[in-house]
């Protein structure tokens, strides 16, 4: 029997310095350190841990880590419902659906109106005040708006409650006003995290409006650019923000057709280095496959050419527990690879060694997000996530946050914590993670050169403050 070996391991052309072998020295003290603890703090609900992981000295070591870029991220969860809340729910005319449910509009639904369309919404002032109690108001608005739980509870569907959070609280954070301050702070923490480049799942049927309009997804795309760019203005050093357009799986192939060829191809003459390409989002285990949307993306592609465009796939695929072939993940996971550039998730892959080995010849990178997987249980502990055994059959991965602000975190800095504790993993499989990030962005070659050597200057000052300390 073939034994796999460290030479197959992704990071397996990583050789540290000797300054960087020190370091490591101590980082590995620090993970033992959390292996001493009475429970294991990446096989508990994340929330329940949280504190405890951001007061360690680990965590505070990464957090000043050059991690490279974020290549997973959807623009309407980045910051915390706490924040939501705090500064978007106390702006005048916003109204809240008090209706009995209703799929289009769920029971307690935000929106500002100049005049709201009916007796069911009601403003937030007001309900405010009738409460009487505003911190126990606020706190019933911030569980709304929140996905993850301090236990796992085998009777909560977790994926219906995730779902409906963007039902909830898309008309609190893409009201423009509540827009401009929200990327602006979500785009600044990022820099904080030592990230240069964030891509964002966005636009699709979320985009932006204010009291009198709703924005078209060309002139979202250019706000969130403009956004951007007055980051850029105060750290220079970040490359910015592109966009992978999202559209949800549960759509027909019609409306899927009818939107990449008047919409997609339109961005990608018009804004290219912004959108830079298109995804299917959505519950795997119960939406479409991709195979079932096959001809319209075929048409698209087709259709693109014709526009002297490309039309590049960043597909979600195997974000499920199922492997076989008689679910959606061993359907989706083969297009994917097919198709896509980069696949979101991929954890089902471990359950796949042939087209494992075909996701390494073609060198496409697995974007995982680990605390995402733990939350929707896709996984418990987090010692048992397929990462740990992909990485080590040498399949290429990046580390990404999916939706923090629903699970209750903002930084990324958390995920980079969890797989550095949980797996089998050192500073070189860290150096690793973060170069794959912009090894495998959507960046230009030129940008990609500059964003290394950015990153490799911040790295070395790193390497050295942590000798220092």
């Amino acid at each position: 029997m073939k034994l796999r070996s460290k030479s197959e391991r992704f990071d397996a052309d990583v050789v540290l310095t000797k300054d960087e072998q020190r370091v490591n020295t101590t980082l590995m003290y620090l993970k033992q350190q959390e292996y001493a603890r009475e429970v294991f703090l990446p096989s508990l609900p994340f929330m329940s841990v949280k504190n405890k992981i951001e007061n360690t000295t680990l965590f505070k070591h990464l957090k000043k880590m050059p991690k490279g870029a974020v290549l997973h991220q959807h623009l309407d969860s980045m910051l915390p419902s706490e924040w939501l809340v705090k500064n978007a729910s106390y702006r005048p005319n916003l109204y809240q659906y008090q209706g009995k449910f209703d799929a289009e509009t769920p029971y307690g639904t935000f929106k500002f109106f100049k005049n709201p369309p009916g007796s069911l919404w009601i403003s937030v002032k007001e309900l405010r005040s009738a409460a009487g109690n505003v911190t126990a108001f606020d706190k019933s608005l911030v569980e709304l708006l929140s996905t993850n739980e301090l236990a796992y509870d085998a009777s909560i569907d977790y994926w219906s409650k995730f779902a409906n959070f963007f039902k909830l609280a898309d008309g609190l954070l893409l009201y423009a006003p509540v827009f401009e301050d929200y990327l602006f702070k979500a785009l600044s923490g990022a820099v904080r995290d030592n990230l240069l480049s964030v891509e964002v799942r966005a636009l699709g049927g979320c985009v932006m409006y204010d009291l009198d309009r709703t924005y078209s997804n060309l002139e979202s795309a250019r706000n969130i650019q403009r956004i951007s760019d007055n980051v850029r203005k105060l750290y220079p050093q970040f490359m910015g923000v592109r966009i992978i357009v999202e559209m949800y799986r549960g759509i027909s192939d019609i409306e899927l057709e009818t939107y990449i060829l008047g919409t997609m191809i339109p961005l990608r003459k018009e804004v290219p280095e912004l959108v830079v390409g298109m995804d299917l989002v959505g519950q795997e285990d119960k939406g479409y496959t991709l195979y079932y949307f096959l001809p319209a993306l075929l048409k698209g592609l087709d259709e693109a050419a014709r526009n002297n465009v490309t039309l590049p796939f960043f597909f979600h695929a195997g974000e499920t527990t199922w492997g076989d072939e008689s679910g959606h993940a061993a359907d989706n996971l083969f297009d994917a690879v097919l198709l896509s550039k980069r696949i979101g998730h991929g954890i089902a892959l471990a359950k796949l060694p042939t087209l494992m080995e075909e996701v390494k010849r073609k060198d496409i990178a697995l974007e995982i997000c680990p605390i995402s997987n733990q939350v929707l249980q896709f996984v418990y502990d987090m010692r048992t996530h397929p990462a740990d055994a992909l990485m080590a059959n040498g399949v290429s991965i990046t580390i990404s946050p999916d939706d923090p602000g629903p699970f209750g975190y903002e930084s990324v800095v958390y995920d980079w914590w969890m797989a550095f504790v949980a797996w089998d993993a050192d500073l070189a499989t860290l150096k690793k993670l973060a170069l794959n990030s912009i090894t495998y962005s959507a960046m230009s070659d030129v940008e990609k050169q500059i964003s290394t050597a950015i990153w490799q200057q911040r790295w070395d000052e790193f390497v050295q403050a942590v000798l220092t300390e």
